[in-house]
């Protein structure tokens, strides 16, 4: 079980906040989502806005 749990936590994202910008309005946002990577950042108000 313990080597189990190790595996799934090795797939999560690290632990750690990095300043982005949001892709919309460009407010400075935090997230999870490491700079480098290739995810689309929305802060909420904008995300919102695109669900609803």
């Amino acid at each position: 079980p313990d080597q189990r749990h190790k595996d799934r936590m090795a797939l999560r994202n690290p632990r750690k906040l990095w300043k982005r910008n949001c892709i919309k309005c460009n407010a400075e946002i935090q997230t999870t989502y490491a700079p480098e990577r290739k995810e689309i950042v929305y802060c909420e108000k904008c995300y919102l806005e695109s669900v609803y």
